[in-house]
């Protein structure tokens, strides 16, 4: 691992490599005929006939056996609501893991309860990090991303036919306008400063060096114009989804349906216009128009409420959330419980009160120190205030005990 690689890992939590841009974008806009300025409703039935044909499409190619990781967001419900259009619920497989107390864990098995999936449950609380472990997951990702954020492998191999598809939400909320931000960046490097203060890693301390020039290893110029595709979905599209969340959602050795990826879809949503597709917009409307029922279940994304929910409700949901983040954050010594939000684990509690957790991170902090590369901070510093509850610095610690593990994986443990 280089440094400017030691440097980019330790910013964005992945290494930044030079590749071609992960969506065939131009072919996309090649049939003029095609205008999706259109009025509202009109592209709600479009969008939800294009959905179907998809799922329909993936299915003629990928419908042997059916596998749908169910978290409490939108784009594996939309996956779960086009197959049940083609298929009986006991035809499909379905997972869905985290802790109790977590939307992703509750609402998912609420929902293939409900409708009658044939489901397996895997409780994080119960699930043992290990080195070998770890560095299993570090070769699946060719050792250039940051580890702990993932499937509980190991266990899905027990209890799900691996080598069936596992159909992915990948790059759907993405897509239909999620990261768009409220002003469209309009100029490139605009975008670049921009997405680099929405995408560091570590947001409890700075885990760089003084004066690193956090935009160096970003593209020196987009890949298109913003006439094609804005500067801020090139970089979320060419930087963050290729590098840092395919490899750990795509992870290696399984095979994997990816319909937000269909160039019907793909064509669709990056042509509505831009008003459209902020905050997912029209994505949400043809989803419930799609699947009324399923969709007027509560989601993640509604902070646990159901997309139709009233503004009031909304507004008095985000501010229990903004309230509670807050709190955690101004005091790391009070007891809070499980997050709804949170994603897998509480890795904060988890650091102070789960051995295992404990144990692998410290003793590969101990180990990435005795390397001598990370030498402009105390790396036992930040263990030791974690651990006396003066600061919550999980997002730290467990990205640099990933670049030790990372660095045991490419031999040069």
């Amino acid at each position: 691992m280089t440094r400017d690689s030691l440097l980019s890992f330790l910013l964005y939590g992945h290494i930044i490599e030079k590749s071609s841009f992960p969506i065939n974008i131009q072919d996309q806009y090649t049939n003029k005929e095609l205008n999706y300025d259109q009025p509202f409703m009109k592209l709600v039935k479009i969008g939800v006939k294009i959905w179907k044909s998809v799922i329909k499409e993936c299915l003629e190619k990928y419908g042997d056996a059916v596998i749908v990781p169910l978290s409490g967001g939108l784009d594996s419900r939309a996956i779960l609501c086009g197959l049940l259009d083609c298929l009986l619920p006991s035809e499909i497989i379905t997972y869905t893991f985290g802790v109790p107390g977590a939307y992703d864990f509750l609402i998912g098995n609420n929902i293939a309860k409900k409708y009658g999936t044939r489901h397996c449950t895997f409780d994080l609380t119960y699930y043992d990090y290990t080195f070998n472990k770890l560095l299993d997951i570090s070769r699946r990702v060719n050792g250039k991303t940051a580890l702990f954020h993932h499937a509980p492998i190991s266990l899905i191999q027990k209890d799900i036919p691996c080598n069936a598809f596992f159909w992915s939400g990948f790059m759907g909320e993405a897509l239909s306008g999620a990261h768009l931000p409220e002003q469209e960046s309009l100029s490139w490097e605009r975008a670049k400063t921009l997405f680099v203060s929405r995408n560091v890693f570590s947001r409890s301390i700075k885990l760089v060096p003084l004066g690193f020039n956090s935009e160096a290893q970003l593209p020196q110029i987009p890949w298109f114009g913003s006439e094609i595709l804005s500067y801020d979905d090139q970089l979320d599209f060419g930087i963050r989804q290729q590098f840092y969340v395919k490899p750990l959602v795509l992870i290696q050795g399984f095979n994997y349906c990816t319909p937000f990826l269909h160039p019907k879809w793909v064509n669709f949503i990056l042509r509505v216009p831009r008003r459209y597709r902020r905050n997912q917009y029209l994505y949400k409307e043809i989803l419930k128009t799609a699947h009324p029922k399923l969709f007027s279940l509560p989601t993640k994304t509604n902070n646990g409420l159901p997309l139709a929910a009233p503004v009031w409700k909304r507004v008095h949901q985000t501010g229990k959330m903004w309230l509670r983040s807050a709190a955690k954050r101004s005091m790391p010594w009070a007891k809070c419980g499980v997050s709804p939000h949170v994603n897998y684990i509480d890795f904060d509690d988890g650091l102070r009160e789960r051995d295992d957790l404990k144990n692998i991170v410290h003793e590969n902090i101990q180990d990435l120190i005795s390397r001598g590369i990370i030498d402009w901070i105390d790396l036992n510093d930040i263990w030791k205030r974690h651990q006396r509850r003066q600061g919550n610095f999980a997002d730290a610690l467990t990205l640099l005990a990933s670049v030790e593990i990372c660095l045991n994986y490419s031999g040069r443990g």
